[in-house]
């Protein structure tokens, strides 16, 4: 028995494409003690060369779309020139050329789990992509959150930012923490698909870096410099689905269109509640 308050359930981590579950997984995580489990989940990631900005990293933070402008237009295009102004920033301008828009939609198929459980994920390769990951979270009516990763190193979803520099792209694909950028398809294993019955997935294809500063940099490095500021464009293209649960199942989810008929009975209310409640811990 625990004090009241106390943080209690599983986490089930599970990381690896393959039909079958690598020998030794699930790593179980026990939220009352996470300490040695949760640890040894992020010692093969290393520590990434460039943290991506957040708003807890400084008070000069902003970003775009936001919540006054939410969605990017569907007829969107980042190629031409950029001015950038606040009240705490000087005038930026940036020209954005040809192979410089956003990437393309990540276009999902196989989404759909076997009777075994398995999820034959593919995806038609996404130009200009350098890398991709894929993750899964669910639920279970027995209170276990359940999670998978494409990392063939342990991993937990969500360590990982939706931005990554091309220095950090590389050295995750050589790691296998990335898949490589021809890389098409990955099972999601039959274990994790009998363990959460009910979950999301997510497909991140990881774009190249754009870096402009103004003055530019000079062409001798013992030369002083000091910018009056400097841009990174860093790209990525994400896709999310519902896996596990009947179009009837999916009708009070946002997310009903993407849900996926496996043939198989709806999951129950409790299920889509758990789901509903993973929010915290997405990626």
């Amino acid at each position: 028995a625990g004090s009241a308050g106390a943080v209690r359930g599983r986490v089930l981590v599970y990381w690896g494409c393959g039909e079958q579950a690598r020998p030794g997984q699930p790593t179980v995580i026990d939220l009352a003690k996470p300490g040695a489990g949760a640890a040894s989940l992020a010692a093969g990631l290393g520590t990434l060369t460039q943290t991506p900005p957040s708003p807890g990293a400084g008070r000069t933070y902003g970003e775009w779309p936001n919540a006054r402008a939410s969605k990017v237009p569907a007829d969107g295009s980042l190629l031409g020139d950029h001015v950038v102004r606040g009240n705490y920033t000087p005038e930026i301008r940036f020209a954005l050329g040809a192979g410089q828009d956003f990437l393309a939609p990540v276009q999902l198929s196989g989404t759909s789990p076997t009777a075994a459980g398995v999820t034959p994920l593919a995806w038609k390769p996404v130009t200009g992509a350098q890398a991709y990951f894929a993750s899964v979270v669910g639920a279970n009516e027995a209170g276990d959150t359940v999670i998978w990763s494409s990392s063939e190193i342990p991993l937990m979803a969500g360590q990982l930012p939706d931005h990554l520099s091309p220095a950090d792209l590389k050295r995750l694909i050589a790691r296998k923490a990335l898949m490589a950028p021809q890389t098409t398809r990955c099972a999601v294993p039959a274990q994790v698909g009998q363990a959460a019955p009910a979950s999301l997935l997510r497909v991140t294809a990881y774009g190249d870096e754009v870096d402009v500063s103004y003055p530019a940099r000079p062409a001798d490095p013992k030369t002083a410099w000091k910018p009056d500021y400097v841009v990174k464009v860093r790209y990525a293209s994400i896709a999310s689905a519902m896996l596990g649960l009947s179009d009837d199942a999916g009708e009070d989810d946002q997310d009903a269109d993407a849900a996926q008929d496996t043939g198989k009975p709806a999951a129950g209310k409790k299920t889509r509640a758990l789901l509903k409640g993973l929010g915290s811990i997405l990626p």
